[in-house]
């Protein structure tokens, strides 16, 4: 199903905090970046970014 995500069509791009992203803050808590919603036929995927430190 998920071959190539330049296929995928973004239509949300949310910042830690915004309604869609609660449960990905309270697990990631300050670590996370975004979390994008992306479609293509029909199916919805949810990606999450996370910034990690070296």
């Amino acid at each position: 199903m998920i071959t190539d995500q330049s296929e995928w069509k973004v239509k949300a791009s949310l910042k830690p905090g915004q309604k869609g992203t609660l449960k990905q803050y309270e697990e990631f808590g300050d670590k996370l970046f975004c979390v994008r919603y992306r479609y293509k036929d029909g199916f919805r995927i949810k990606t999450v970014e996370i910034s990690q430190g070296l």
